[in-house]
Order: structure tokens, then sequence, then C-alpha cells
């Protein structure tokens, strides 16, 4: 199956630090993770110039906020051939804006939501026996998925926490 991902701008931008060796950047291990799982991963043209447009419309620049949205909605509808193949974000803020800011049509997906709805079906997964505690920001509370992140951690430890 085709998958497109739009790394967020954040998460290309400020991954690791150069002098952090042993980590994987998050949008890479995403990538090992969809490869994984069976996906190809395609990537929509332009994107070291692509943004959903958060960071400007958050400082009160909402025109250029709408221009950056309109753009990256442009190359996701282009890369997704009109909205035929699901588009994952790593990145629930950013999301949060595209859904926010985009017309309906293109399937946007969250990493939790894209993971249990795609990806659980084709990974062997072997719950540990912990307990976590999830704290959903508030990007995943608005889009009402903060009940998803619990289930998604139910699959790989005994016991979630939930914060009141």
């Amino acid at each position: 199956m085709i998958i497109h991902s739009f790394p967020s701008c954040i998460n290309r931008s400020m991954g690791l630090s150069k002098y952090d060796d042993k980590e994987i950047q998050l949008t890479e291990k995403m990538q090992q993770l969809l490869g994984k799982a069976g996906f190809d991963v395609i990537f929509p043209e332009r994107l070291d110039q692509l943004c959903c447009g958060m960071a400007f419309s958050s400082k009160g620049y909402k025109e250029a906020g709408m221009k950056k949205s309109k753009e990256l909605e442009d190359a996701l509808w282009e890369a997704s051939e009109k909205g035929k193949y699901p588009i994952l974000c790593d990145m629930s803020p950013c999301l949060y804006t595209m859904k926010d800011n985009m017309e309906p049509g293109l399937k946007l997906y969250e990493p939790v939501e894209f993971i249990l709805e795609y990806l659980v079906q084709h990974l062997d997964i072997t719950p540990v026996d912990e307990t976590v505690t999830v704290f959903p920001v508030s990007s995943m509370k608005k889009m009402e998925i903060d009940k998803k992140l619990t289930d998604f951690a139910g699959l790989f430890v005994k016991q979630v926490m939930f914060p009141c």
C-alpha cells in the first residue's frame, strides 16, 4: 500500500542534536516502521519548502499561515492523487492546523490514528509487563483522539495510566 507522509517542518528542522549519534530521528524512525509494515512512503514535492502554517498563525501572522497551509494542501492533493491515498503527519498540532485550514477530501492522519487503523495488523507486537502514563497534547483532545492514545499504548504495555 502507498502512504503519503508529511514530516512536519518542526521535526525536520529540529530533530536530533548533531552530537547525538545513538538516536534515530523521528522522521526516519517513522519511515522504518512504515516499511516494516509493507508501506511505500511517498513525500510531496518541494518538501523542504512546505509547512502547515501553524508557526506563522500562532504568532499572529494569519495570512502567512493560511498561505503556507494552502501551499501544503495543493502539494498533498497532487501527491495523493486527489485524496486517493492516506497522508500521515508526524505531529498532532500540525495535523490539527492542517485539518482546520484545509478543505475536506484529503485523508489526513495523526500517527496514533494511522498506526491503529493501518499498521497494527501488519506488525508483531509483544506487550511488556510495564505501566506507562500517557499525556495527550491539546490538539489530540481537540481532534477527539486522546482516547486512541490510551488504546495505542495499551498494545505495548500491561497498564496505561491517563492523567486527570
